[in-house]
């Protein structure tokens, strides 16, 4: 007899407002959020940068949202209902993730990534390099760091906050790509 394998979801981004810094979107029978300055986001399933090794799974094809690292800058996350051990997908990362909320016994955990996509052994910070824009192996472009983190711990999260800071000085903010996924 084998053993079922749980499938992830990932959100259905509905709406990306730079203008408002906000975007929401469906996940599962919840509802998600983010806040924070963002970016040109994908909503119409028509992102292909997740297809390729540095995530697991792989999205052929997928939504994504963008967020502007700058300096202070920072980000809230919202599920309602709670979500469990929440998965997100990170491309083209040259920042510092630093998530500032984590309950108790609660960690980030790298689940696949490029050798430069690292997470901190305090388990609250992942860092990205600055590369350039290269084409890899698979045929995809890939510009900085790229990998999959997931948060640990067993807890139910109503809200995740982080800060992003560029690992890099330019007068631009670092373009960072964010999916966010449950369960598997």
């Amino acid at each position: 007899m084998s053993t079922p394998t749980l499938q992830r979801a990932f959100v259905d981004w509905t709406s990306a407002d730079p203008v408002q810094d906000r975007a929401t979107g469906v996940l599962g029978d919840g509802a998600v959020s983010i806040e924070g300055p963002l970016g040109n986001s994908f909503i119409s399933n028509e992102f292909n940068g997740y297809g390729w090794s540095a995530f697991d799974p792989k999205l052929p094809l997928s939504d994504a949202v963008e967020m502007r690292g700058t300096p202070g800058s920072e980000f809230e996350v919202t599920f309602d209902p709670p979500m469990e051990d929440p998965v997100f997908d990170v491309a083209s990362l040259a920042s510092t993730m630093k998530f500032t909320n984590l309950p108790p016994g609660a960690r980030v955990d790298k689940v696949t990534g490029e050798t430069d996509f690292e997470v901190s052994v305090s388990g609250d910070t992942v860092k990205g390099k600055e590369h350039e824009a290269t084409v890899n192996t698979e045929g995809f472009l890939v510009t900085d760091s790229n990998g999959t983190i997931r948060l640990t711990g067993g807890h139910k999260y109503g809200s995740i906050r982080f800060t992003l800071t560029p690992n890099f000085t330019a007068s631009v903010p670092d373009g960072v790509l964010l999916q966010i996924g449950i369960g598997g």
